[in-house]
């Protein structure tokens, strides 16, 4: 497997550290992605497709898919539009947590098709820990598995991180505390990767649960070291 570099969208390079940390201590640089890199920036669009069944029949949905992100040490803000017209702004900061913030009053296409900001933001990770699991390999990759729950939510979130780059390679989401054989009530994984000025990034991840899936896949970026003299330049207004 490629040396995979990026805690999601979030642009990071390879960060070597002891294998035998805390789970505690795993967690907290898994959700301080500056620690990889310093301040990066990143831009990616592309397309979403949604597959279901409704009444025998299946549904296919397509919808241009924009993410925009800007990471500094303790925080970051990831801007989300789909369709060009419902728009989200995501805040993770160290000290206040996670905060979400519509930027349009059209609504209602993400979660139709299975898909939540925080999903694609990766503020998921900042709930509170519950406990570590056995390990699993994914992807060819040895992970630490940890189970959190987003209180605000009232959803837990089984996540599965390799544990020599620090990068989430599956989340599992539900409705209850699960145990061993309890099934998700939507996955996350992503599937491809690819490279751009010395970082790595996702062009394709899912999401899917039972009857449907959502595939999007990133043919169009740019990333690059971030500086405050650029602002939020790389953010879009939604018409």
């Amino acid at each position: 497997m490629k040396r995979i570099l990026l805690y999601f969208v979030f642009l990071c390079s390879a960060f070597a550290a002891a294998k035998d940390i805390s789970a505690e201590q795993f967690l907290a640089v898994l959700r301080d992605s500056s620690s990889h890199r310093g301040s990066t920036y990143g831009v990616l669009e592309g397309n979403a497709t949604h597959i279901r069944r409704e009444k025998g029949k299946k549904i296919i949905e397509e919808y241009p898919c924009f993410m925009a992100l800007i990471i500094t040490p303790g925080k970051s803000i990831t801007q989300i539009i789909f369709d060009n017209q419902e728009g989200y702004l995501v805040g993770r900061s160290a000290q206040s947590g996670t905060s979400l913030r519509p930027l349009s009053s059209k609504r209602g296409i993400m979660e139709r098709i299975g898909v939540s900001p925080r999903d694609l933001s990766m503020s998921f990770i900042d709930g509170k820990f519950v406990r570590e699991l056995e390990p699993e390999n994914v992807k060819m990759a040895d992970c630490r598995v940890l189970l959190l729950k987003d209180e605000a939510q009232n959803e837990w979130v089984r996540i599965y991180a390799a544990k020599d780059y620090y990068f989430v390679l599956k989340a599992e989401f539900f409705n209850v505390e699960p145990q061993k054989n309890t099934k998700p009530s939507r996955t996350l994984e992503i599937n491809s990767f690819a490279k751009k000025n010395g970082l790595y990034y996702p062009q394709s991840l899912e999401l899917f649960g039972i009857g449907w899936r959502t595939d999007i896949v990133f043919d169009k970026t740019d990333m690059n070291i971030y500086s405050p003299e650029q602002g939020t330049k790389i953010f879009r207004s939604i018409k």
